[in-house]
């Protein structure tokens, strides 16, 4: 069995990254302040690059994917 990622998973799995570490690491500090919530703008932007909802089915407007599909086919 091949647990190599191929191409199309790494550039999946680069892009989370990028996105992880650019707009979400920074803002980490102030999450962790009492009542800070998750800005509607960061999960806008989650939304607009296909990773909110990627669990739900494609009927309802989600991606259909699960926890595994997008690296193991």
């Amino acid at each position: 069995m091949d647990f190599q990622l191929n191409e199309e998973q790494r550039i999946f799995k680069k892009m989370v990254h990028d996105f992880a570490d650019q707009r979400l690491a920074p803002l980490v500090p102030t999450w962790e302040e009492p009542g800070v919530f998750l800005d509607r703008k960061i999960l806008s932007e989650y939304a607009k690059i296909g990773l909110l909802g990627i669990s739900l089915p494609e009927q309802y407007g989600g991606g259909g994917q699960t926890a595994l599909r997008p690296f193991w086919p």
